[in-house]
């Protein structure tokens, strides 16, 4: 890990013991401002010689030092309104054994939303739960934020930036390239933020850069108005797509000359993407190659049989017969 990591959250499962050491490092984590979060279960087994640390752990997350806890056949409740908290950042959610996975996700996510309020979160439209989202944060406080769509569905989201004088823009994944990003800036007069819609391909990543805005303010900014652009829907368009990759098709059936029958149905992707999959049944001239997160490659897979088949009309069936004597003659035969 890197020597100036620092780290602010801690989630600890359900566990039965703990050893003293290990608790006395999350002591130290609390005590120096960081926030626990404890689930369903607080360690009660003894495997060493401090035994009274099992009241102190009780107390620190909020509860009575002679509090039962019942976590494999206790009674299910409304885990918002019955947790607990310590004197510092020591939270403990009641839930049980049988308590829905959701809702224990759900209370843990609203949780962390109050007390560790972040300077960047990340919302998909749908509440998908198939993103993958990593942030890294430099000396100069450059903020990188990679986010990877893990399915193969198309989702659209939201990120929200607190940060104010910033700079926006997206990397490209392959060649690091910047691109400028247009954000949107809410002012609610208490959560004031940045808003980037983004447009998420199935199996797509995205790589945001966020920096701080070197050019200073200009009070006397005055805003222009906006250029109306007229154009004749009747002419003709030339449309290319932004970036490698983008065009799907519907599902569709594959025929093969050597079958002469659609023998292979085609999903609904990415041209590509369907692509691969029909190398993977059948015998196609292509390769493909894909780094994580990137757009696939296609190369020709060598050596190829080539067949090649045309019509074509002769005019004049006159033609010269060589011999294997190396006398030649006409002929009109064909």
């Amino acid at each position: 890990m890197p020597h100036n990591a620092t780290y602010s959250l801690l989630i600890i499962p359900p566990i039965t013991n703990l050893e003293t050491d290990a608790w006395q490092k999350i002591k130290q984590f609390i005590e120096a401002g960081g926030t626990v979060i404890a689930n369903g279960l607080l360690p009660y087994e003894r495997i060493d010689e401090e035994e009274e640390i099992f009241a102190e752990i009780k107390m620190t997350f909020g509860l009575a030092s002679e509090a039962k806890i019942n976590f494999w056949e206790g009674e299910q409740q409304d885990l918002l309104t019955y947790y607990t908290k310590g004197e510092r950042n020591a939270i403990f959610i009641p839930c049980t054994a049988d308590h829905p996975l959701q809702d224990r996700i759900q209370t843990l996510f609203k949780i962390v939303d109050q007390y560790l309020q972040e300077e960047i979160q990340f919302k998909v439209k749908n509440d998908a739960k198939s993103f993958l989202l990593q942030q890294r944060r430099y000396d100069d406080r450059t903020e990188i934020v990679f986010l990877s769509n893990q399915e193969g569905d198309p989702h659209q989201a939201k990120l929200y930036m607190k940060r104010k004088d910033i700079v926006i823009t997206k990397l490209n994944v392959e060649t690091g390239e910047e691109e400028p990003l247009l954000a949107t800036w809410i002012d609610d007069h208490i959560d004031d933020h940045w808003c980037l819609e983004l447009d998420f391909a199935p199996y797509q990543s995205q790589l945001i850069k966020i920096s701080e805005n070197q050019i200073e303010n200009n009070e006397s900014f005055q805003k222009s108005e906006s250029t109306v652009w007229k154009i004749n829907a009747e002419d003709n368009w030339d449309v290319m797509p932004l970036q490698a990759n983008m065009l799907r098709l519907a599902e569709f059936d594959l025929q093969l000359p050597a079958h002469g029958e659609a023998n292979c149905t085609v999903q609904a992707k990415t041209f590509i993407d369907q692509c691969e999959d029909l190398a993977n049944k059948h015998s196609l001239p292509v390769q493909f190659k894909q780094t994580f997160g990137t757009p696939m490659n296609v190369k020709m897979a060598y050596p190829i049989n080539v067949s090649y088949r045309a019509t074509f009309k002769i005019e004049d069936t006159t033609f010269t017969l060589f011999t294997s004597n190396g006398s030649s003659r006409n002929s009109g035969e064909t």
